[in-house]
């Protein structure tokens, strides 16, 4: 037997197709301005800045494209339909991100015993602007960002964009008024750190849907022990629960009842089960398989 609710609570693909269309443009930008800025001004920390806003706009163009690919219908072939394309998509942006930050680590330490003078006034000013459109875009990007591992992996990056820019902006003012030269690699190494950690947690929760992992928000004894205690059923085994993606979670048991159990009676004990399983745990997608002795299986 199975039985499931589909959610209808995210925005609509249009809404967020459209800020997505809008976060891909303004990256784009700060991006090519970063880059010849940061040419220009010699500075290490506004091309990692730079080298992290591109990294962007492909997690962008990758989190719309699987936006798109993860709402077609299932198909013979694709019985799930594309719902994991999301989570491929985050591993590979996340995956993108720590490469890139390794690079950016060895350079920024090749430059620590002798750190090249840069032109600080060219660093505010990108770095200011960078800010700016890193904040705006995180801020649209927000509201979409609940429950979608794809589209939360692409807002980190933009969250990580302001901070970083903050960074650089705090260093440029640093080199500007103090000559600091030291502040241009010690600050690309902090944000290749921050980068690392955040991009390992993407790739961890990624990886842990693709093994089918049970939910780090759910308890699995728990849930048995909740089932357990339903009028009419003697035991719960077999019990599997996953993600299918960053939203819909998947739970499938063995119940065994009682012998001579009526079809009434197994009716009224599934919809029990669904129903904590719904309220108490968030699970939406049941299937369930009733017997009366134990299974050999």
């Amino acid at each position: 037997m199975h039985d499931h609710v589909h959610d209808h609570g995210a925005q609509t693909l249009a809404d967020g197709g459209a800020r997505l269309f809008w976060v891909m443009l303004l990256n784009l930008g700060i991006t090519l301005a970063q880059v010849l800025g940061g040419l220009v001004a010699g500075s290490l920390a506004l091309l990692s800045d730079a080298v992290h806003n591109g990294s962007d706009v492909v997690a962008l163009v990758l989190a719309w494209a699987a936006a798109h690919i993860k709402r077609r219908p299932p198909t013979e072939h694709y019985t799930f339909g594309m719902k994991r394309v999301e989570i491929l998509a985050a591993i590979f942006n996340a995956a993108t991100l720590i490469g890139i930050s390794v690079y950016l680590s060895v350079e920024a330490l090749g430059r620590l015993q002798d750190p090249p003078p840069v032109s600080p006034g060219v660093v505010v000013a990108l770095a200011a602007l960078g800010l700016v459109v890193n904040t705006a875009s995180a801020w649209l990007l927000g509201g979409l960002s609940h429950g979608d591992l794809n589209i939360r992996a692409a807002w980190l990056h933009l969250a990580g964009d302001a901070a970083t820019s903050a960074a650089v902006l705090a260093g440029g003012l640093g080199m500007l008024w103090l000559g600091a030269w030291w502040l241009d690699p010690v600050i690309t190494l902090g944000i290749s750190v921050w980068l690392l950690h955040q991009s390992w947690r993407i790739v961890r929760s990624g990886v842990d849907v693709v093994l089918m992992a049970v939910p780090p928000r759910l308890s699995l004894e728990e849930i048995r022990a909740a089932l357990r205690e339903i009028d009419g059923v003697r035991d719960i085994h077999h019990v599997h629960l996953w993600q299918l993606d960053g939203t819909q979670v998947h739970f499938e048991a063995h119940v065994r009842v009682a012998p001579h159990t009526t079809v009434a009676d197994t009716d009224r004990i599934r919809d029990r089960i669904t129903h904590i399983l719904r309220e108490r745990f968030g699970i939406a997608h049941v299937t369930l398989q009733f017997e009366s002795r134990l299974c050999a299986a």
